[in-house]
């Protein structure tokens, strides 16, 4: 790595800090400041104390994040600025959590426009002189909303999107010097307010497939009386990648990029359909993978292999079908420096200069504005040496008109081999009407293992002339994996948008401005334009009935709906299996059956080729389809003859190869290379193996292509607990009816059970999403069984109770665990009744005759517990009742019956 010159951070820090922690409140009341001379919004105009700046984090999944009331992300590596959650100390964007390797030191969102004749930006924070211009309202009104779709979190709610919704609301209306406290470098104006109010959501997971990335939904409303023309929203992001704990400076080696499109190769794809992917990531990332400035400790979980990425979403209009935006997207990153030597970023010409003559760091609103909304989108920050990009820029993906590259060489190679970088991801232009809104949406997302070799960066850039060379950058880039940025880009637009337009599976190639491609299976995927912020769900739970009888239950469950639904994120008809649970306390839950197609999941390994396009080492990679049975394997992969029949050796048929032009699996060479294939399959109990060799024959043995089927799941099969196992028409409604029989059960001691349906989640080249299994609790039915109703009658049975005796001094607690319905403990200890006609009054004396306490039992005859009621053993004037000897009797229209009750101490 080369000698670098030091750009150090502003001590943004202690300058944010200052006003909030050390003037009094009293002080603040007499000098808030609001423009309200162009626009009329009462709310602030009333402020009568300091607003509410809060700061929360995001640690539901890998990607700890944080975000704030004030328009900032991160947390400036400030060890002072407190989580609101847990009162402990922020994260930045700490990835993974809990590894003290940080990615960000801070982010804002960014907003210009016209507004009449001025050119204006507000900014949670420019970046570099401490520029702030969004404050939330004061006290409680200002802070941050807590919300949680997880029941056992204090911030569930049932309008909760995620595990943890964070949702917040500020102004840029202040114009108080002591809070805004930095003028316009540029020419010296306080901050002029647009007059908008920002509504901020942010949305974490903690599933494994939303694990890596947060969901920023704003919506953006223009409070003013005057429109605000030519719009645009951007993200601002201050990489500074490397291990907070190690105490070094990491900032000064960090790469901005960003990756444009997928965009097809020479392999099959849909005819009428473009094989090309807008992915749009804006990214940042070590330049090799180490923390510390020089030297190589390697590749581990403390040092920052990863990459930090975001995505816009959703912006003033639509999606396109082929995944582009209506709204225009920018993307500029700059390299700020005080002393002016680095001061630098690409721009076309003609160009635009802060006033220190620089094309960097964008000081004033007008600057701002331009890179807001110029529409380039700079080439990686890598290239910034070569000579002339426009000749190594694709054209495909940027227009040309590059202004040169910066003076002298050594000040580019000091950008090109690593900077502390800036990066602006921007849409827009559109208008803004008074009282008009729009709603922008931005994806933050780290992926993992970006940086798999740690010699990568010292092997293809030894000396300063290599910067220079389009084809060493090239190989550096090639030596990265770009598999977790669009894995977790794709996944979080899914969940974003999930109702798919058209769905198909194509192969194309990784681009980034200036560097190669890569050849990759994509899946083409894009929603709706609504909204649905979903992300993997099990499959619908069954309709389910249930039988009971003395100490025993039958459940019977029909799973048609189950069984045909589709996953909103993978479009695929996904169910798997059943499982049955029992719980005895409504919490803890027991698995007392399985039920579970015979299928297998498809992999296949095909031959990667070298430089010069001979076939060379193997690559494994799931198919893209759902796991298939015998048969589907069958008629797919092997139409002519019968994989569970033929083995190695007896192989007399030839698979058409026709039959395999079809599928997307393609890697620099033809799928089938001989006009003559034969298939070898190897079946066992767990795995079902199909061949292509080059060699022609059964004897071959250089193999190119093999299928490879894994068991999925247990392989139990359903056809146990079919009620009609000869019905197979999916057609049918016969075929989706199950029945499963539980015996030993204590009679008349409720039981919790559970149809629990489970999917067999999704894997293809670039994504895995773990298998979805429903909740226990949501599909519980609370089930008492005792004979029914119609049984009781029918066999004659009578009336008991138990325990009788009953000690009153014994705890019976661990026996009567939890009250049934609301799962709290019992408050007192009890005496059960059974076989209860549906709907009679029982009634409890003393020996005396004197009544104690009286039931009044009405159920559903055909309710399980029709013939179950208790007595809590306290009397009508809610006292515990002493040792003795009871009388009960019980009336209905059926007669009376009388009985004792023994009560010991």
């Amino acid at each position: 790595m080369q000698a670098k010159r030091r750009v150090l951070k502003s001590f943004t820090a202690s300058l944010f800090l200052f006003p909030v922690l050390f003037l009094p409140v009293n002080v603040y009341s007499r000098m808030m400041a609001v423009d309200s001379s162009r626009f009329s919004y009462p709310k602030l105009v009333q402020i009568t104390s300091l607003p509410n700046r809060e700061q929360c984090t995001h640690k539901t999944g890998r990607l700890w994040l944080t975000v704030s009331n004030y328009g900032i992300l991160g947390n400036q590596h400030n060890v002072f600025l407190r989580d609101c959650i847990t009162g402990g100390i922020t994260s930045s964007a700490e990835f993974p959590g809990g590894s003290s390797v940080e990615y960000l030191f801070q982010g804002a969102l960014w907003v210009g426009g016209i507004v009449g004749e001025d050119t204006l930006t507000s900014v949670g924070n420019d970046g570099w002189v401490n520029i702030q211009e969004f404050f939330p309202d004061e006290g409680v009104k200002g802070s941050i909303v807590r919300r949680s779709t997880r029941s056992s979190s204090p911030y569930y709610s049932s309008e909760a999107i995620s595990d943890l919704d964070l949702l917040a609301v500020y102004y840029d209306t202040l114009r108080d010097p002591r809070l805004v406290t930095t003028p316009d470098p540029e020419n010296g104006r306080p901050h002029k307010p647009m007059g908008l109010k920002i509504e901020q959501r942010s949305y974490s997971w903690s599933a494994e497939w939303g694990q890596d990335w947060v969901l920023l939904d704003f919506t953006i409303t223009n409070m003013g009386d005057e429109p605000i023309r030519k719009a645009c929203v951007g993200l601002f992001m201050d990489p500074a990648i490397g291990n907070f704990a190690s105490g070094k400076l990491f900032s000064n080696d960090d790469y901005a990029a960003f990756l444009t499109k997928i965009r097809p190769d020479t392999c099959r794809g849909q005819p009428g359909i473009p094989n090309i992917e807008n992915i749009n990531i804006a990214y940042a990332y070590d330049n090799d993978g180490d923390p510390q400035e020089g030297g190589d400790i390697g590749l581990s979980s403390s040092v920052p292999t990863g990459a930090l990425g975001v995505k816009i979403l959703r912006a003033k209009e639509a999606l396109r079908p082929d995944g582009t935006l209506d709204a225009g997207t920018s993307f500029n990153w700059w390299i700020p420096d005080e002393k002016g030597f680095v001061d630098w970023g690409p721009q076309h010409a003609p160009g635009l200069t802060n006033f220190t003559g620089r094309r960097g760091h964008p000081t004033g609103d007008l600057m701002r504005y331009k890179y807001l909304s110029n529409g380039e989108i700079d080439y990686d920050q890598v290239m910034s040496a070569i000579t002339d990009p426009d000749l190594y820029v694709d054209t495909l993906l940027q227009d040309a008109n590059w202004l040169p590259r910066l003076e002298p060489f050594a000040s580019a190679v000091d950008i090109a081999d690593g900077a502390d970088n800036r990066f602006l991801l921007s849409t827009g232009p559109f208008n803004l009407d008074p009282g008009e809104s729009v709603p922008v949406t931005f994806a933050v997302f780290a992926a993992p293992a970006f940086h798999s070799d740690p010699a990568n960066f010292q092997a293809n850039f030894p000396t300063q002339s290599d910067f220079l060379n389009p084809n060493r950058i090239n190989a550096y880039k090639l030596s990265l994996d770009f598999r977790g940025l669009f894995d977790n880009a794709r996944m979080a637009r899914k969940v974003f948008d999930n109702d798919t337009e058209f769905f198909l599976f194509y192969c194309s190639e990784i681009c980034s401005p200036g560097s190669g491609c890569d050849t990759v299976f994509v899946r083409r995927f894009h929603g709706d334009g609504i909204p649905d912020f979903k992300g993997p769900v099990p499959p619908p739970y069954p309709k389910v009935e249930f039988s009971t009888g003395e100490g025993e239950v039958t459940i019977r469950w029909f799973g048609k709906e189950t069984e045909n639904a589709r996953d909103p994120i993978s479009g695929l008809q996904d169910f798997e299996g059943y499982s049955l649970q029992m719980s005895t306390d409504g919490f803890n839950y027991t698995i007392i059956g399985y039920l579970d197609r015979i299928n297998w999941r498809g992999y296949f390994i095909n031959r990667d080729v070298d430089q010069n396009g001979i076939p060379d080492a193997y690559r494994a990679e799931p198919l893209p389809n759902r796991p298939l049975s015998y048969e589907e394997i069958q008629n797919l992969y092997a139409p002519n003859w019968d994989t569970c029949v033929n083995k190695p050796g007896s192989i007399t048929k030839p698979i058409d190869p026709k039959r395999y032009n079809n599928l997307p699996l393609f890697n620099r060479q033809p799928l089938i290379p001989t006009p003559n294939p034969w298939c070898n399959p190897d079946t066992t109990a767990t795995a079902v193996r199909v061949r292509f060799c080059d060699g022609c024959g059964p004897s071959g043995t250089k193999l190119d292509t093999m299928f490879y089927f894994v068991q999925e799941g247990l392989n139990l099969g359903l056809s146990q607990a079919r009620m009609y196992p000869s019905v197979t028409d999916p057609n049918n409604d016969s075929a989706y009816w199950y029945q499963y029989k539980i015996s030993g059960l204590f009679p008349s001691q409720p039981v919790w059970f559970s149809v629990v349906p489970f999917d067999n989640g999704m894997a293809t080249f670039t994504q895995r999403i773990e298998p979805q299994e429903a909740s226990p609790y949501a599909g519980a039915y609370l089930v008492y069984p005792i004979a029914t109703d119609s049984a009781r009658r029918a066999e004659g049975l009578k009336i008991s109770v138990y325990p009788n005796p009953y000690r009153i001094d014994e705890d019976y607690r661990f026996f009567e665990k939890k009250l049934p319905i609301t799962g709290h403990p019992q408050s007192s200890q009890r005496i059960n009744f059974v076989n209860l006609p549906p709907r009679c009054t029982v009634r409890i004396y003393t020996l005396d005759g004197d009544l104690v306490q009286q039931i009044n039992h009405d159920k559903d005859p055909n309710a399980s517990d029709s013939g179950y009621d208790f007595w809590d053993l306290l009397t009508r004037n809610a006292q515990k009742v002493v040792a003795g000897m009871y009388i009960f009797t019980v009336e209905s229209n059926e007669g009376r019956y009388i009985g004792k009750i023994l009560i010991i101490q």
